[in-house]
């Protein structure tokens, strides 16, 4: 059964967290144990809660019969307020847990080597803790396909349903919490990026983020860094730190409307242009003229034929020979 299989996955994953990452971190002193539970956090009671849930399930999986009924036990374990609460508690401290995971590997060259050798042998360690983030909603589609499949008349058919409509109710939650830590995220991006380009009137709720990009623009020296916001364009020009306060690999981790984006912090960033983006023209340049020329020489071309078609038409119709 997909549910049982797709379960068995996610334990597996969560295991590996705590085997694999949790006890060995706590164990050999790589990293602090405070900084292992706010990478890791509420991890291990997860493990824990869907480990029975997954005996459950295989359980019922090889006693199953034309009457078996898995819907009561899938409503119970997401109607355990531990679950509700272990599950919320993950996705408000999740922006935390992927700062401490940055500022981790960006400190402590212990850790990085520890997670890239064990990025080697598994799923990388990021793609590891995002599961939790994305599950709930996968159960959502997995007891809709299991509704679709099961006749209204099978006993399993209205604990089904039931199960979903739990499942749902927690899923909102979830998004609503997704939705309030984007926000945060964003505002925070902002001000960052606010203090960075040495701007006061960056952040704004009603303004959003979306990427940069470091171009060379004619007639400037020096590397152009475009900061492209939902109503403005910022041009800033890059300059390489020097000295002490130069860390190897130092990013800047941002919230953009497409997700998660990264800014080199071992720049200097002064802005000498800010653009409204409805004062902006975008335009092809080189290329657009050189399609412009490219259409103008095929209907010369073009032309030139039709005249040659013409005097060869005239020629046919001479009377006389030519010489």
């Amino acid at each position: 059964m997909e549910l049982v299989d797709v379960e068995k996955e996610y334990v597996e994953s969560l295991q590996t967290l705590v085997e694999k990452y949790i006890i060995p971190l706590k164990v050999t002193g790589v990293l602090d144990s405070n900084v292992v539970d706010e990478i890791f956090y509420r991890v291990p009671e997860m493990y824990a809660h869907h480990s029975i849930f997954l005996n459950m399930l295989e359980s019922s999986w090889t006693n199953w019969t034309d009457e078996t009924a898995i819907g009561d036990q899938i409503s119970a374990m997401f109607r355990k307020e531990s679950i509700t609460e272990c599950y919320c508690a993950y996705i408000e401290n999740f922006n935390r847990s992927e700062k401490a995971l940055e500022t981790a590997l960006q400190q402590k060259s212990s850790f990085q080597r520890f997670v890239e050798r064990e990025n080697k042998r598994r799923l990388p360690l990021k793609s590891l803790i995002i599961k939790p983030v994305q599950r709930v909603p996968r159960y959502e589609l997995l007891l809709r396909r299991l509704i679709e499949h099961t006749p209204s008349t099978h006993p399993d058919s209205e604990q089904l349903k039931q199960a979903e409509a739990v499942v749902h109710e927690l899923a909102l939650k979830i998004n609503s919490l997704k939705e309030s830590q984007h926000s945060e995220g964003a505002m925070e991006s902002m001000r960052l990026l606010e203090n960075l380009l040495l701007l006061t009137d960056l952040a704004s709720p009603r303004r959003e983020y979306l990427r940069h990009d470091a171009v060379q623009i004619d007639g400037r020296k020096e590397t152009v860094c475009l900061f492209l916001f939902s109503d403005q364009l910022v041009f800033a020009g890059m300059k390489k730190r020097v000295g002490p306060q130069t860390v190897r690999r130092a990013v800047i981790r941002l919230q953009a409307s497409g997700g998660q984006d990264y800014l080199d912090s071992n720049y200097k960033y002064k802005v000498w242009l800010r653009l409204g983006l409805e004062s902006i023209e975008i335009s092809r340049g080189k290329q657009r003229q050189a399609a412009r020329k490219s259409q103008e020489d095929l209907e010369r071309l073009e032309e030139d034929r039709s005249i040659l078609l013409e005097m060869l038409d005239l020629g046919s119709k001479l009377h006389c020979k030519q010489l």
